[in-house]
């Protein structure tokens, strides 16, 4: 299905946002955006070492697994196992997009101005 957005309502990552600026109905368009107009650096501060009691709740964990974590303030984050011990396991709470470079071929469907 098409993407519909907003241009400069921050709906999408800010490459693409600022790379749709003037498009016409009809344009094809490749865009490639460095990360970090896209989700930022990989960090590898936001790795983390859980017990493995924490994650599993009766699951069986697998490197790869996505999990959802909660903050204080109730927004959720994504993270993947990237590891697991005996009784540890480490999460990335990076984007999985993060540190990439992303390249989009685009083709404008519509336009729509005020």
């Amino acid at each position: 299905n098409p993407l519909e957005f907003v241009v400069g309502s921050k709906q999408v990552i800010q490459g693409f946002d600022e790379a749709v600026i003037g498009v016409n109905k009809g344009d094809n368009k490749e865009i490639s955006i460095e990360s970090l107009e896209a989700y930022g650096d990989y960090r590898e501060r936001l790795k983390r070492e859980v017990p493995r009691n924490v994650l599993s709740q009766g699951k069986e964990l697998k490197v790869g697994m996505m999990l959802v974590t909660s903050t204080q303030d109730g927004r959720q984050i994504p993270a993947r196992i990237t590891k697991i011990n005996k009784d540890k396991a480490i999460i990335d709470l990076n984007r999985p997009l993060a540190g990439k470079k992303l390249i989009f071929k685009i083709k404008v469907l519509e336009v729509h101005s005020k």
